[in-house]
């Protein structure tokens, strides 16, 4: 029979953890209101989506790259300038990214925010994060276990940042990076809540991607395919009733603790410094360009606004959409035969051709339908 439970957030890491490993990954006062706890089912956590509405990895992604081919080559190249930060300060902040087994994990991403990322202070938030991860490691288990690419400290010989974690990494397939996968996730989450602190929040996001290069367990490819599962599993997250009323409660609960000054507590300088350690060819190639607004028109009057980006390697274009009625999503961009399309493969596709664009959602039928239709570019 299930067992159902729910724990405090603290307590349930560990379940968090064993969820990740098998799918291959004091005192703030804010609002009143308590975050409910999280809850376990069968020795696990429950994150917001169940299975049939995860993004379906093996249909996103395409096949890594072959050994023999230059993509490879490009990895190797890039694995070996990585591999010179080792035993730098960014190397050491590489390792403490790589820790999801600490409740402090979020924390990660407290100076970018602005505001420390804790259990006590930020409930809500915290609560939020750690049901991501939930999603983000069902969403990436297919297509790990499909390839079971091998890890570069498996083909280099070189040590790892994490070698506690060795034994479990070499057998343990390395395209995509979940943790890439829970950092997008955790970062496009953080920019909708902050908006005003997007840069530096898409920022800490890449380099907490990055990172997983320079820990010397993931290839460049794989941390490119991370990007884009947390870009599909964060919009397909907004389709959720519940997360959405979590990221609200978030919401709030961050613009309170801002209203009363409060500042992360650890050593931003310290770990700005460490974020600088950039050798080529890696530098350059996970930063986000674009940032151009678009508002179109569509039929009967309503307005959508839309903000194109992509990397400087263009590995990856995705658009950040926001509806009439407020609501904010991701999707990244798929294959299409002419024009572009932008989608979760699950929920939402955003066509544009020239001027023009158009917004489908699925229905429950699994047939699309035209959701905003005629929308042309606002003059």
């Amino acid at each position: 029979m299930k067992t159902k439970r729910t724990h405090s957030v603290a307590a349930v890491v560990l379940a968090v953890l064993a969820l990740a490993v098998t799918a291959g990954c004091a005192g703030l006062q804010g609002p009143a209101r308590s975050a409910a706890p999280i809850e376990i089912r069968d020795g696990r956590v429950v994150g917001y989506l169940p299975a049939e509405a995860l993004p379906d990895s093996m249909v996103l992604l395409p096949p890594p790259p072959a050994p023999d081919s230059a993509a490879f080559a490009h990895d190797e190249e890039v694995s070996r300038a990585a591999r010179t930060l080792q035993g730098t300060a960014r190397w050491s902040l590489a390792a403490r990214d790589a820790d999801l087994q600490s409740p402090e994990a979020p924390g990660a991403f407290s100076c970018a925010l602005g505001i420390p990322i804790t259990e006590a202070g930020t409930p809500h938030l915290f609560r939020l994060m750690w049901r991501c991860v939930a999603d983000a490691a069902l969403a990436t288990r297919s297509v790990k276990e499909h390839y079971r690419r091998v890890r570069p400290f498996v083909v280099n010989g070189a040590p790892i940042c994490t070698p506690e974690a060795k034994a479990h990494l070499s057998g343990n397939g390395s395209y995509p990076s979940g943790h890439t996968t829970i950092g997008w996730i955790w970062t496009l989450v953080l920019a909708e809540i902050a908006p005003e602190r997007a840069n530096a929040i898409l920022s800490r996001g890449l380099a907490y991607g990055e990172n997983r290069i320079v820990c010397n367990v993931h290839w460049l490819s794989d941390v490119q395919a991370g990007l884009v599962m947390g870009a599909a599993v964060a919009a397909r997250l907004h389709a959720d009733p519940a997360f959405r009323a979590d990221l609200e409660a978030a919401r709030a609960e961050i613009a309170a603790l801002r209203s009363q000054g409060v500042k992360p507590t650890g050593d931003c300088r310290s770990e700005t410094a460490a974020l600088a350690l950039k050798p080529q060819p890696l530098g350059g190639i996970l930063v986000v360009r674009g940032g151009e607004k678009v508002t179109y028109r569509c039929e009967g009057g309503a307005q959508i606004t839309a903000v194109y980006y992509h990397f400087a390697d263009e590995s990856l274009r995705f658009v950040r959409l926001r509806m009439p009625d407020g609501r904010e999503f991701t999707l990244p961009q798929g294959l299409s035969a002419s024009g572009a399309r932008y989608t979760d493969e699950a929920e939402w596709v955003w066509w544009i051709k020239g001027e023009s664009a158009r917004l489908e959602t699925r229905r429950p039928d699994g047939e699309w339908r035209s959701m905003y239709d005629a929308c042309s570019v606002r003059q």
